[in-house]
């Protein structure tokens, strides 16, 4: 879901709170959040794409990549492009240079996170 187009946190995490089972794929974005917003995150069965997170902006921006990782796990991203409207190379290469993970935590963003859930759907 696009939060920063039309559905925002205000809206969204009611419904999340009243079905934490429910699969739900966020963008990861957050700006200084509200604690309650936080704690219904952690304890539902939410995932955050990382079309728009990066390294090297600052943690305050909410967009940190490696602020959110710290902050809800890293088995909790996917990755994410917005390709055909994007190019993916950028978010590929966003998650490349971020020094702070090693390569498992990158391939379960790039790919084993993503198939963990689709196995788990499937099968």
């Amino acid at each position: 879901m696009d939060i920063g187009g039309e559905l925002k946190l205000d809206s969204l995490v009611p419904m999340i709170a009243e079905n934490p089972a429910t699969y739900v794929l966020l963008n990861a974005l957050f700006t200084p959040m509200k604690d309650e917003y936080l704690s219904v995150l952690h304890n539902a069965d939410v995932y955050f794409d990382i079309v728009y997170a990066s390294a090297t902006l600052p943690p305050e921006s909410g967009y940190n990549i490696v602020a959110l990782v710290e902050e809800f796990g890293a088995d909790r991203f996917l990755f994410g492009s917005e390709y055909p409207f994007r190019d993916p190379m950028s978010a590929l290469i966003r998650l490349e240079v971020a020094k702070e993970f090693d390569s498992a935590t990158k391939e379960a963003i790039w790919a084993g996170n993503a198939q963990r859930l689709l196995v788990g759907h499937t099968g």
